[in-house]
């Protein structure tokens, strides 16, 4: 994790994907969910003998939960895999968002100027700051993954002069 602050500017690189909170619960949960899958083909398999037309239906509601883990799982390897970096200076915002192969990059940025509200959502393993704009642009950056250096972040802003909305539930 790299920040630097000089002469007003702020550079953040996000923690290493394998270090994130929260990751090993997610990823346990998700290994859970595809063993029941296996169990629940398993039992439709044993069955088909006894009762060919319910172990078809419970193979093709198996399928159809087979279908969305799958497309959940990838979802959630390119989440828990982007690398995050905010870079901040006196007039600009920019947040890059890196796949987890290192070649797409999706850029945000947002003039400090035309902030209007900065809403700060304080949760452990998923706090994040919204910015709004005049023209109603909203720019989400994930705190949760610059955990220690996120409250530069929040500090920074203040100090430009901004209200941070502290938001609980």
């Amino acid at each position: 994790m790299v920040a630097k602050v000089e002469n007003e500017k702020l550079r953040i690189r996000s923690i290493e994907p394998e270090n994130r909170p929260g990751r090993t619960a997610l990823v346990s949960i998700f290994i859970f969910a595809w063993l029941l899958a296996i169990i629940w083909y398993a039992a439709a398999w044993a069955i088909f003998t006894e009762a060919p037309m319910i172990s078809i239906l419970v193979m093709l509601v198996n399928s159809a939960y087979v279908g969305y883990l799958g497309r959940a799982s990838i979802a959630l390897r390119r989440k828990l895999n982007n690398t995050y970096i905010l870079e901040v200076d006196q007039s600009t915002i920019h947040f890059s968002e890196y796949d987890f192969y290192g070649e797409n990059r999706s850029v945000w940025g947002l003039s400090i100027d035309e902030i209007v509200s900065c809403e700060y959502y304080a949760y452990k393993n998923s706090g994040s700051v919204v910015l709004r704009s005049r023209t109603g642009t909203r720019l989400e950056i994930p705190v949760w993954c610059f955990p220690e250096k996120g409250k530069q972040l929040i500090k920074f802003l203040k100090n430009r002069g901004l209200e941070v909305n502290d938001v609980r539930y």
